[in-house]
This record gives C-alpha cells, structure tokens and sequence, in this order.
C-alpha cells in the first residue's frame, strides 16, 4: 500500500515538473499593449547567430531598427515578406527597401497558386537562433501592437523551431530578391509644385538647389529647395549621413523617395538612406 502511494505520489510530482517546465517553454501575450513590441525586440537583442522573418507586412520603424542593429553584430538575418505588400511602389510603408539598403538579405515571396487563385504569403513568424519561435496574428507593423487585438506565441523548443524552419527554407528556396531601380523612377523639377502634387504617394526623383537648410533640437534635419517652400525633406536624425547636411545649402542636388502629403506633416519627403541624396 505504501509502495502504491509512493508510486502514485511521484508521477503526480513528475507531472507538475513537465507542466512547469512546458509552461517556461511558452509566453503568450495580447494587443493592443506596446508591450508586444517591446518583447519582440528583446528576443532580436538577444539574437546570437540568426534570425529568419517570414512576415506578411513588415512596416514598423522600431522593429526594422532592431534587426539592423542585429545584423550590424553580425546576426546572419533574412527576411521574407509577401510580394504585394513587400514591394515599395505597392506598399509606401514597407520597410523591405530600409532593410535592404543596410545589408539585410530581403526577399519576396512567390505567390501560392491553388486552381487559378493566386494566394498571399500570410505568415507571421520569426525564428531566433534555431530554436526560438516568434508566431501568432500580430505583423509587424505600428498599429498591430497598438490598435489592433492580436496575439503572440513565443515557442523555446527546438524541435518547434526545426519544423518552422523547414518550412521557412521551402519559402525562401522559391523567392525572388528584392529589386529596385532608382534610376527607372521619374525626375522632376523641384519648382514644379502641380507635378509634384500629381505624384503624391509616388516614388520620384526631385531635382534642384537646395535653399534652406534646419536642424531641429531633436536633430531632424528639414531642407526645402528653391522656390518651392511647400516641400520639405526630411532627414531622421539616425540616418548615418556621410557629411554634415549643412553642406547642402546652395547645392544642386537630386533626392529620389516617396512623396507624401498629410494634413500634419505637409507635403514631404522623408531620408533615411544617405543614398536618397546625390550632390549633383
């Protein structure tokens, strides 16, 4: 009897220690809480040899940040997205082109066609180091976190993170690379207000003399051309600029970037590749 009870003590002590240890293994977490975000980011920080994104729309600034900076540490990084929301003159909020333009290997997603329906490259996930998975409802993107009920899924088992990873290589096998040519977009005179009005949303090449040059207190740099005071360029103040953008002043130069035009912000475009400005 007492055997009996022993036995039958030890199993249940040995099934409370697999769930506690299961339940390590696993972090859930709801939105909206910029807590997701944050979570997130931690597990890129922490990122020692790898990290493989398959994300349908990858658009926030904060995150796209983080992987740089884990592929300025030497984190071997690829980053799958979905072919329409992937393309920067479908999508003027992907950060596929960003990312590209700092060395990460960014590519898109071939179309899964059943019968004659072309499919989307919907998934949501990410794999750390090969043995953490990052899944749930949530893409990467401001309002996901912020304004939208999503979830995620944080996975700590290799052998969870080898089948997402199978499936990962299947994708990338049959992507293509990201491609975009400056010199295909359209070149417009920075005078031209009308045509610049026209192509608002568009990527274009503006050409001109830059005439005033701000850096505000928080080191965003403002520049407006010529005889145009309606549009101004933008410069984040983390974008590593090869020489201090006062020297544009007075210079003839050659911007090429997305032109947009709120109620907030004016008419605008925003420079976060030092590539985005030619002197001419």
């Amino acid at each position: 009897m007492v055997r009996i009870i022993r036995f039958i003590f030890t199993l249940c002590l040995l099934i409370i220690v697999c769930s506690i240890s299961q339940a390590r293994d696993i972090e859930v977490y709801f939105t909206p809480d910029e807590k997701a975000a944050y979570i997130i980011g931690q597990y890129i920080d922490q990122a020692k040899k790898s990290i493989d994104v398959a994300m349908y729309c990858f658009t926030s600034r904060k995150l796209a940040w983080k992987i740089v900076c884990a592929k300025e540490r030497g984190v071997k990084i690829r980053v799958l997205m979905d072919a329409h929301q992937g393309d920067v003159l479908e999508n003027k909020y992907t950060k596929s082109l960003f990312l590209k333009k700092r060395g990460v290997d960014v590519r898109l997603a071939e179309p899964c066609v059943y019968k004659d329906f072309e499919g989307i490259m919907h998934n949501k996930f990410s794999i750390i180091d090969r043995k953490i998975v990052i899944t749930g409802s949530l893409n990467w993107t401001a309002s996901a976190y912020t304004r939208n009920n999503e979830n995620i899924v944080i996975l700590k088992r290799v052998d969870v993170a080898n089948l997402y990873e199978q499936n990962f290589e299947k994708l990338w096998k049959k992507s293509q690379p990201l491609k975009f040519n400056v010199e295909s977009l359209e070149v417009i005179n920075a005078e031209d207000i009308e045509e610049i009005l026209a192509n608002t949303g568009r990527y274009v090449r503006i050409r001109g003399i830059i005439s005033e040059v701000y850096i505000s207190p928080s080191h965003t740099c403002f520049l407006h051309f010529r005889n145009n005071i309606q549009l101004k360029i933008v410069i984040f103040k983390n974008t590593q600029m090869p020489y201090n953008p006062l020297i544009l002043q007075g210079k003839e130069v050659e911007i090429w970037g997305r032109i947009s035009n709120t109620e907030k912000y004016g008419l605008e475009i925003i420079v976060d590749l030092p590539e985005q400005i030619k002197i001419l």
